[in-house]
């Protein structure tokens, strides 16, 4: 029931991204995976979806939570400037900690303002309800936390394409992450 695109990679092991579609959707849309675009990695991919005249870049991030708290493995995404005019959707596992949207228990990671500078520099909105837990840990101890992220820019908001967010975890497939399912 889904068509499953994965970055480029030479190794299966080293896939830190995939991106699901359901087949009824996949054959309504053209969808490109952009391999050659520079955010394009190991840990980010973007697809483009098109559908008569419009477009939505769409870019999945999977920010690897980093050996060294200090440090952050974002460059690649940090360091290029979206199209304001090209309807975009960032989306992912970004696994940063900021005031914008962790728990009050949440430790603010140290590249949070960064993340959050470059957000606003792209013009980026966060779709994401204020303290509802995408992530829940199968152990005792673990706290609900708010580790993938959905944003929009101006002109997506303004073409209507995404209405809005809604968080599933009965849809993750039994995985501590929920479904961010946009409609």
């Amino acid at each position: 029931m889904w068509e499953c695109f994965l970055s480029s990679f030479t190794d299966p092991k080293t896939v830190y991204i995939a991106a699901y579609v359901q087949y009824n959707l996949a054959y309504t849309f053209s969808i490109h995976n952009n391999l050659s675009h520079p955010i394009s990695s190991l840990e980010s991919m973007v697809l483009d979806f098109s559908f008569e005249d419009k477009t939505l870049h769409i870019i999945n991030v999977y920010h690897c939570i980093p050996d060294n708290p200090c440090s952050h493995s974002l460059l690649h995404l940090l360091s290029h400037k979206l199209d304001p005019l090209l309807p975009t959707l960032l989306i992912g596992d970004i696994n940063t900690h900021s005031y914008l949207w962790s728990f009050p228990y949440s430790t603010i990671s140290p590249w949070a303002s960064e993340l959050v500078d470059w957000f606003d520099d792209q013009g980026l909105e966060l779709l994401n309800p204020p303290c509802i837990a995408i992530w829940e840990s199968s152990h005792d101890d673990g706290r609900p936390l708010v580790l993938d992220l959905a944003l929009i820019n101006e002109a997506t908001a303004i073409s209507g394409q995404i209405s809005s967010l809604h968080i599933f975890f009965e849809k993750s497939i039994f995985l501590d992450h929920t479904a961010l399912c946009l409609l």
